[in-house]
C-alpha cells in the first residue's frame, strides 16, 4: 500500500511537461545539425507523452485535493485535446487523405542507404532521407523520385510493364542539382539512364575534376546483362562544353575502363543519347538546323571505340529541321522522327518526317511523311 501510495502523489503532468520539453529540446538540437528522429520513435514518444498527459489531468480532476483553477485548467485541457483527437479521427474515417502519416522504408539506392518516405496516398512522389540508424536520420530531401509519369506506384510488388522515374536529386541546402530519368523493366532491373538536367554548368574550367571512372558526371547509361556503358563527362571546355567518352564496367559498376579512341565528343549536357545494343549507339548533339547546315549524328558501330557523322538526305525546300529523339528501332528497322517546316505556296507548313536507315546510321533517307501529333 506504501507503494501505491507513492504512486499517487506523483505529479505525473509535472514529469510530463518536463518530457515534453526536453523532447522539444531534442528535436531543435537534432534539427539544427540537419538530423531528426525516425518516425516510428518519434510517434512513440508522442505517443506516450500524450497519454500520461490525459492519465495525469484525469488524476487531477478525480483527486478532492486540487484547487480549484487547477481543476478547471485540468478539464479545459483535456477538453481541448478532446477536441482535437475527435476532428482527426472522423476526418481520418471519412477522408482518408486528410490525416495520414507519412509510409517510411528502409532502402538502398545507388549503394547509399536511405529512409524512403512516401509523400502521397497514391505512391507516386516519394522522397529519400538520409539514413543514420535505427533512431536518426537526415533532415534534409536528398532525393525525390516522380512516378506520376507512368502512373505506376512506389510499392507496387510486381509491374506488368517497363516504366521510367524521373529522380530529382538536391543538395544540403535544398536546391536541385540534377534530375535523372531511369527506365527499368518489369523485374524493377535498370536498363537505361539519363541526365536531363541541368541543361548547363557555369564556370566549367573551375571544376574538380573526378578522381575515378566512376566518380564521372554521367550523360547516359545502358545495361546489358552485368556490362555497364556510360557517356561519361571526363573534362570541360569554353562555351559550356562537355568533353565526353564512352567507358565500360564489366563487374557490374565496381571499375570502368575508356572505351572512346583518340578524341572526346564535344557536347552540351542538353545532347541526346542512345543505345541500341551493346555495339550500335548514337549522339545528337543538336536537334534543330536550317536548310543552310547539316544535322551531325554521330554513330558509333562498334560500342564506343569510334565514330562517324551520320548524314540526312532530304529535299532543299526545308526550312526547319528538328530532331525529335535519338534513333530509335521499331518493327526492325531503325528509324528518326523529325519535325520539319516546308516552304509551300509562300507558306511554311509543318509536317512530321520519318527517316530510315540501310547501314547502320551512316545514311538517313526520307521514308514517309505524316501529321503532326498534336
Amino acid at each position: 500500500m506504501s507503494i501505491l501510495n507513492k504512486l499517487k502523489k506523483i505529479n505525473i503532468i509535472k514529469y510530463d511537461l518536463l518530457a515534453f520539453v526536453i523532447f522539444f529540446t531534442l528535436n531543435f538540437i537534432l534539427y539544427l545539425n540537419d538530423l531528426k528522429l525516425r518516425l516510428w520513435l518519434f510517434l512513440l514518444i508522442s505517443f506516450l507523452i500524450l497519454i500520461f498527459f490525459i492519465i495525469g489531468n484525469l488524476k487531477l480532476i478525480f483527486d478532492k485535493e486540487t484547487k480549484s483553477y487547477i481543476l478547471i485548467t485540468s478539464i479545459i485541457s483535456l477538453a481541448l485535446v478532446g477536441v482535437i483527437l475527435l476532428y482527426y479521427i472522423i476526418f481520418f474515417c471519412l477522408f482518408n487523405h486528410t490525416f495520414s502519416f507519412h509510409k517510411e522504408y528502409y532502402m538502398i539506392f545507388d549503394d547509399k542507404q536511405y529512409i524512403v518516405y512516401i509523400k502521397d496516398n497514391n505512391e507516386s512522389v516519394i522522397e529519400f532521407y538520409e539514413y543514420k540508424n535505427l533512431f536518426i536520420m537526415g533532415n534534409n530531401v536528398k532525393i525525390v523520385a516522380d512516378y506520376q509519369s507512368e502512373k505506376v506506384h512506389f510499392n507496387t510488388e510486381k509491374y506488368t510493364n517497363p516504366f521510367y522515374v524521373k529522380y530529382y536529386y538536391y543538395d544540403s541546402n535544398n536546391l536541385l542539382l540534377k534530375v535523372e530519368e531511369i527506365h527499368y523493366n518489369e523485374n524493377q532491373i535498370i536498363t537505361d539512364r539519363q541526365k536531363i538536367y541541368p541543361e548547363k554548368k557555369e564556370n566549367y574550367n573551375n571544376e574538380e575534376k573526378p578522381r575515378t571512372l566512376a566518380d564521372c558526371e554521367v550523360l547516359y547509361e545502358k545495361r546489358f546483362a552485368n556490362k555497364i556503358l556510360r557517356y561519361a563527362v571526363l573534362d570541360y571546355a569554353l562555351g559550356q562544353r562537355l568533353l565526353v567518352r564512352v567507358i565500360a564496367s564489366e563487374d557490374n559498376g565496381k571499375t570502368f575502363n575508356i572505351v572512346t579512341e583518340k578524341d572526346s565528343l564535344s557536347l552540351n549536357s542538353a545532347s541526346q543519347i542512345n543505345f541500341i545494343d551493346e555495339n550500335l549507339s548514337f549522339v545528337v548533339p543538336n536537334t534543330s538546323m536550317d536548310s543552310t547546315k547539316n544535322i551531325d549524328i554521330y554513330v558509333s558501330q562498334d560500342g564506343g571505340k569510334t565514330f562517324t557523322t551520320g548524314t540526312l538526305l532530304y529535299d532543299t525546300n526545308v526550312y526547319y529541321i528538328g530532331i525529335y529523339d535519338v534513333p530509335y528501332l521499331e518493327d526492325g528497322y531503325l528509324k528518326l522522327k523529325c519535325l520539319v517546316y516546308r516552304h509551300v505556296d509562300n507558306t511554311l507548313e509543318k509536317v512530321d518526317w520519318i527517316f530510315t536507315t540501310n547501314n547502320n546510321g551512316l545514311t538517313w533517307e526520307f521514308a514517309k511523311e505524316q501529321p503532326i501529333e498534336e
